[in-house]
């Protein structure tokens, strides 16, 4: 457990592509695996090492019949060892590793921009709550005894109903910003009924999209150029999805059974999953002799432009809750201003 622990992406990422490295220096896998874990027990002398444990342990797998995929189940995520597993099954290993890799950075990337997607207006919309319950209950009293509050009018009135809405709700804005992030977190792989398709045109939901249809279609490419059908590159892609894909992957199927090739299936599936656009594109190109090839290319050329966007979207996000910040501290600026001009009326 503690050596899975510690297993981390880093980590993994590294140790494949010390295999890839290895491999392409001419030795096998099992060769590349050994090499491994004898610099890492330092030719057993530290044999308790965890990544010695885990390339031990691998070894062990190889020795019982295993694959590369299968003998990494016990140290990596699931979904992981359903990838490892596929490309087991092709004939370009060390490309499709190597492949993977390039994925998992992409991946890790996704993860770090959908934090700071999160964190920074989550942040800055606080920060604007924090401001709205300060002038309620610091502000408003100090001024209230120089003209009652019940005679502001214009900005001042408006600033003063939005800072008392603002501490009313503020044990509400902290709950929310306590439970958003786990709620998202529960709603990302398994929220697939009425609306995900909608919300997947959000920022953070449209990430996820990316990343999920990114990996369904780099494992179904490698699948079909190893001569699965689409049926069976899809099928064995969905035995290990979580709800939100396995629900995309079963209506593809649906269609793929009906006699539909795999883009026409991805369109016809009606969840714009994981790109209407690309799925159009998908459904012109099903028929080449040369379409598991032209799959990963085409996934490849999508993913990029996807993120491209995906980080467009988060820009306007940010901006949305900067200017909503700025907002306030301009309405209380203003607001400022015209009490300090109705009180000298008032004298």
């Amino acid at each position: 457990m503690l050596a899975r622990a510690q297993f981390d992406f880093r980590k993994r990422r590294r140790f494949y592509r010390n295999i890839v490295a290895l491999m392409r220096s001419g030795l096998s896998r099992s060769e590349a695996v050994e090499t491994i874990h004898s610099v890492a027990s330092q030719n057993g002398r530290k044999p308790s090492e965890p990544l010695a444990v885990i390339a031990a342990d691998v070894q062990y797998g190889f020795r019982n019949g295993l694959g590369f995929g299968q003998a990494l189940a016990r140290w990596v995520p699931k979904e992981e060892h359903v990838v490892l597993a596929v490309i087991d099954d092709t004939n370009r290993f060390q490309e499709q590793l190597a492949r993977f890799c390039d994925a998992l950075e992409r991946k890790a990337g996704q993860k770090r921009s959908a934090a700071a997607a999160m964190a920074y207006p989550a942040f800055l919309l606080l920060l604007a709550f924090g401001l709205l319950g300060y002038f309620d209950s610091r502000i408003v009293p100090a001024l209230d005894r120089l003209l009652p509050s019940e005679q502001w009018q214009g900005a001042a009135r408006i600033l003063k109903a939005a800072s008392g809405f603002a501490a009313e709700q503020a044990p509400l804005a902290a709950a929310l910003a306590i439970a958003a992030p786990l709620a998202l977190a529960l709603a990302l792989p398994r929220w697939a009924g009425p609306g995900r398709a909608f919300a997947d045109k959000l920022p953070l939901f449209a990430m996820y999209r990316v990343h999920t249809g990114a990996a369904f279609l780099d494992s179904a490419a490698s699948l079909m150029a190893n001569g699965m059908s689409a049926v069976q590159a899809i099928s064995r892609v969905r035995s290990s999805a979580r709800p939100y894909v396995a629900d995309r992957i079963d209506r593809i199927r649906f269609h793929l059974l009906n006699g539909c090739d795999l883009g026409t299936a991805m369109h016809m599936a009606g969840t714009g999953w994981p790109d209407p656009e690309l799925n159009l594109s998908l459904k012109i190109c099903a028929r080449s002799s040369d379409f598991p090839a032209l799959l990963a290319r085409i996934a490849e050329e999508w993913v990029e432009n996807a993120e491209e966007d995906a980080q467009r979207r988060i820009a306007l996000f940010r901006t949305a809750a900067f200017i909503a910040v700025f907002g306030v501290i301009l309405g209380v600026v203003f607001a400022m201003y015209e009490i300090q001009g109705q009180i000298a009326a008032g004298f």
